[in-house]
């Protein structure tokens, strides 16, 4: 009988561990196996507003210069550089008188290369607004556009007499008090350009020239 019972027994455990050995340890590493709980609120300010949009993020663009722009545009200049057989009271009249070939006007288109360096000391220049309101009769207008054909103008200056300490700098029609480096500046431009196109004798150029002294 007891030889009976240790069979039993032995045979018992025997096939608990073959029961054991098909089942092997699988931990269970799925969402099931963890209780999920909801992360601790952040802090909250009251007294700021958030944006309503991820483009308040969005990195500001760096103020530009209208006198002296970034992008690569060309810059059509109309100047009265002698004695004129008309008056030219706006600048539309003024460019239209350049474009027909009217006597007395100095008219070219530039490049970026061939402003950009004369120009370049305008990229600090702050102008001030005028509030007066005194109308010039422009002697150089600049237009900034992307093609020589474009009517779209990007950028127009209109500038006075250089002497003119009570004239006014309009840009794109607002109006700014005179300043001397920009006359300056357009003026030096003007002159270099023009002297290097080996302009006739005839064609004189001495307010430009009497400016850069």
């Amino acid at each position: 009988m007891k030889n009976i019972l240790k069979c039993m027994i032995a045979s018992a455990t025997i096939w608990s561990g073959v029961l054991y050995a098909e089942i092997p340890y699988a931990p269970d590493f799925s969402l099931k196996s963890h209780v999920l709980q909801e992360p601790p609120a952040l802090m909250q300010n009251h007294t700021t507003g958030l944006p309503e949009s991820w483009e308040y993020y969005a990195t500001k663009a760096p103020k530009q210069n209208v006198l002296v722009p970034t992008m690569p545009v060309i810059m059509e200049v109309c100047a009265i550089a002698d004695m004129t057989h008309y008056v030219y009271p706006t600048k539309e009249a003024l460019m239209q008188g350049c474009r027909r070939g009217d006597s007395g006007l100095l008219h070219f288109v530039l490049q970026p290369y061939q402003y950009s360096p004369t120009l370049h000391t305008l990229e600090s220049i702050h102008l001030m607004p005028s509030t007066r309101q005194t109308y010039i009769y422009p002697q150089i207008v600049i237009y900034y556009k992307l093609d020589e054909k474009d009517q779209n103008i990007l950028t127009s200056i209109e500038l006075g007499d250089f002497y003119d300490k009570n004239g006014s700098i309009i840009i794109n029609g607002e109006t700014f008090q005179y300043s001397q480096d920009v006359m300056q500046a357009f003026h030096k431009l003007i002159y270099e350009i023009s002297d290097a196109m080996y302009l006739p004798e005839t064609f004189h150029l001495t307010q430009y020239h009497n400016s850069l002294r």
